[in-house]
C-alpha cells in the first residue's frame, strides 16, 4: 500500500522540474502582501500536513499574523513556490536577539535547486536587520544536513521517532548594518 508521501509523489503536480539558469535568475524572494499570506498559508499546510499528520494550528495562525512576524516568499512570476517565517523568540521579546524559523518550504517540483537555502539567508538577514544575534528552528530529521550546510549546529539530539531537531547559528551583528542599508535602496526594498 503506497503511502501518502508516495502517493503525491506519483501524482503529476508534483513531478520535478528542472529550472535554467534564466528562470532561477528570476525567482523572486520577499515579504508577500496580505493579499498573498492565505496562499503562502496554503502551500505551508499542502508542504506539512502530510508530515504532522495535522493542520495548522490556532497558535501557528496568531503568529501569522503576529506584527512581529517576519514572513518570506519565492515567487516564480505569480506562483508562490516557497514559504518560510521568523518571529521574536517568545522568551526574548524585550531584546529581539534571539528568533525562530518555522516553515521553510519548496514546493516538490522546485526542490534540490537552492531556492529553500535563499529563502533561509533571506530570513537571516531580515533578523539581522532587526537585531537579531541567534537563531533557532526545529528541522525535520531529513532537513537537518540541509541546514548544516547553511551553518546550523544540531543543539540536542532526539530519540528517533521524535520528528524534529533543534538547530542553532550565531549570526554575525556586523552584517546588519550592510542589510539595513540595503533595505533602505530601491533594489533592496522588498
Amino acid at each position: 500500500m503506497a503511502t501518502e508521501v508516495q502517493a503525491r509523489t506519483a501524482d503529476r503536480r508534483y513531478q520535478p522540474i528542472k529550472l535554467g539558469e534564466a528562470q532561477l535568475a528570476n525567482i523572486r524572494i520577499r515579504r508577500p502582501l496580505w493579499t498573498e499570506l492565505e496562499a503562502v498559508i496554503d502551500l505551508r499546510t499542502e508542504l506539512f500536513t502530510p508530515y504532522t499528520r495535522r493542520r495548522i494550528s490556532r497558535q501557528e495562525r496568531r503568529r501569522d499574523v503576529d506584527p512581529n512576524t517576519v514572513h518570506s516568499a519565492a515567487f516564480e512570476g505569480a506562483q508562490i513556490i516557497d514559504t518560510g517565517l521568523i518571529c521574536p523568540d517568545p522568551e526574548d521579546l524585550e531584546a529581539m536577539s534571539m528568533f525562530n524559523v518555522y516553515a521553510v518550504g519548496v514546493h516538490p517540483k522546485y526542490r534540490r535547486q537552492g531556492i529553500g537555502a535563499k529563502v533561509v539567508s533571506y530570513l537571516e538577514e531580515r533578523a539581522i536587520s532587526l537585531g537579531a544575534t541567534d537563531i533557532y528552528l526545529s528541522a525535520n530529521n531529513t532537513a537537518i544536513g540541509f541546514y548544516e550546510k547553511l551553518g546550523y549546529h544540531v543543539r540536542e539530539l532526539l530519540p528517533s521517532r521524535n520528528r524534529e531537531t533543534p538547530m542553532h547559528k550565531t549570526l554575525d551583528p556586523k552584517l546588519a548594518e550592510l542589510f539595513m542599508i540595503a533595505d533602505a535602496s530601491p533594489e533592496g526594498a522588498s
